[in-house]
């Protein structure tokens, strides 16, 4: 690997690292919205979710989506259901009036499952292969 490649790899990575994403805003608001317990709580639902994510990957959770691809369509399907149903409860409960101004007592239990989804990677379809030929490697599968 060239070191200019590495290089602009890790200054690309910086970048997107000081961008917050929707886990940041996700505990932000719920540490201004509620207490400092459930921010802790969907700090760790975060945190549990890119875990899961991470090794997944590790394990090559893409060879499984080239086996069998009808997995990764369930998968996108669920996703897309729950993110419609998020985004209708939040329509529900924007009708609603604001009647309470101090923090809002929530079930521990619900901020930390509420924190897991969004660490979840965007579903952007199957692996493609590389240009001549080659598949996107993983541990189950190095890179030659």
């Amino acid at each position: 690997m060239d070191l200019n490649i590495l290089l602009v790899v890790a200054a690309l990575h910086a970048v997107v690292l000081i961008v917050p994403g929707p886990d940041v805003l996700l505990v932000s608001q719920t540490a201004l919205a509620r207490t400092r317990r459930a921010a802790l709580l969907a700090g760790l639902g975060v945190v549990l979710g890119i875990s899961v994510w991470a090794s997944l990957a590790l394990l090559g959770i893409g060879l499984l989506f080239e086996a069998f691809p009808w997995v990764h369509g369930v998968i996108r399907v669920a996703g897309g259901l729950y993110l419609l149903w998020m985004g209708y409860s939040l329509w529900r409960s924007s009708a609603r009036p604001d009647t309470q101004a101090a923090p809002v007592q929530g079930r521990p239990a619900k901020e930390f499952v509420t924190a897991s989804p969004p660490s979840r990677p965007a579903p952007t379809g199957p692996p493609r292969p590389r240009p001549g030929g080659a598949t996107p490697c993983n541990l189950a599968r190095p890179c030659r």
